[in-house]
């Protein structure tokens, strides 16, 4: 009778701990899966348009090797046309459209500084062009860093952007939280977007300036001290930028302990607004295509692009003009050990099949639930052997 006691006791704990591994509800996702997905939906997306929303679709297919040298041909035309019929290199449509469209052309490997004899930097020369708020000087100088441009002399009257002055600014907006976020009704409180969206930006000064390094740390501590048990944020936007805060500076979202809570990590917290061929929900629980899935499809390509060892997101010194891809003999599209150059990387099936195989699912519980089953059986037999002895 003790010994059947004993059994029963190691058979419970047995039991508990396959039932409270904490990675058990995360095991189904599949990081390169839910990026090629949403690649897809964006590139349905891709038009010739020179708006904001098409730059960033323009942006992140490019990023992902999944744009066409036709359709980055189109977009680069159209733009082109653009800046010659109104003769001037500042877009109107928004105070950051300059700064999308430097994304984006970089991204397809053409030169910002001259798009039809325009520099699209020149507007970013005045200061007071990348301090509307702090978000906008961030990508600012997160444009002028994505191939090291040159920053155009200012026009008269206006005052001289440079890297260090942008720096500085970003260092100086920080709230009485310690690190940046919002004001609202007289309090301030830390904001992990806007957090993220700023370490983006200071990740090339972080082993170069003391003040940057201290505050980006700061940021981090507190993205993690923000971070929610289910792993996100609450916000496929929050989660996005996170991601690619951290793939910037080198850090895997998905091994270092700051951001995994409860085994689960930011791409967890991520699947939770994820919809198979639809994109991610906003907070209305709708699919949300401007910000949401937006967001979220070139986050998942910083994390990819990271766990590929290849440039960071916005580090576009590897980005080369996109060529047409060439048709197979067989008159189809060849699939099978045929380099495909519709991107600005070169991609081959048995790669992406490799790639596919070796990609971290983010709390693989499969270990844990073999060696418990082991631990069952084991159990079970040494209860069978004493009870023939006995």
């Amino acid at each position: 009778m003790k010994q059947w006691k004993k059994v029963v006791a190691v058979l419970s704990a047995v039991a508990l701990l396959v039932g409270l591994t904490p990675n058990q509800a995360y095991a189904e996702v599949n990081a390169e899966a839910m990026c090629q997905d949403t690649v897809e939906v964006i590139a349905a997306t891709v038009t010739d348009e020179t708006t904001s929303a098409n730059g960033w679709a323009i942006f992140t297919t490019a990023r992902a090797g999944k744009l066409t040298a036709e359709q980055a041909d189109a977009y680069y035309a159209n733009l082109e046309t653009l800046l010659k019929t109104q003769d001037s290199s500042l877009l109107t449509e928004s105070n950051t459209a300059n700064i999308v469209a430097i994304l984006a052309v970089t991204a397809i490997g053409k030169d910002a500084t001259n798009v039809g004899g325009y520099n699209l930097l020149e507007p970013l020369a005045d200061m007071s062009y990348n301090t509307g708020y702090v978000t906008t000087g961030a990508t600012a100088l997160i444009a002028m860093d994505s191939k090291n441009y040159t920053i155009p002399t200012v026009g008269a009257g206006g005052t001289q952007t440079t890297r260090e002055a942008l720096v500085q600014y970003l260092l100086d907006q920080r709230n009485s939280t310690g690190t940046w976020g919002y004001s609202y009704g007289g309090t301030d409180y830390a904001s992990v977007d806007t957090i993220a969206m700023v370490i983006q930006a200071l990740a090339p000064y972080y082993n170069s300036n003391a003040d940057v390094k201290s505050a980006v740390d700061d940021g981090l501590a507190e993205m993690s001290a923000q971070q929610l048990a289910d792993g996100g944020y609450g916000s496929a936007c929050s989660e996005a930028q996170a991601i690619i805060a951290l793939t910037s500076l080198g850090i895997d979202p998905l091994t270092d302990a700051r951001f995994v809570k409860n085994g689960a990590t930011l791409l967890d917290g991520l699947n939770v607004n994820y919809v198979q061929g639809q994109g991610f929900k906003g907070w209305d629980g709708n699919i949300d295509m401007a910000f949401s899935t937006s967001q979220a499809a070139y986050g998942l390509v910083a994390y990819q692009r990271f766990v590929s060892q290849k440039t960071s997101l916005f580090n576009m010194t590897d980005a080369v003009p996109i060529q047409p891809q060439e048709p197979s003999t067989a008159g189809t599209e060849a699939t099978t050990g045929t380099e495909v150059t519709t991107g600005t990387e070169a991609t081959t099936t048995e790669a992406t099949t490799e790639a596919r195989d070796k990609t971290p699912k983010t709390g693989d519980v499969t270990p844990v639930v073999w060696l418990a089953g082991m631990a069952l059986i084991s159990i079970t037999g040494m209860v069978i052997v004493n009870r023939k002895k006995q």
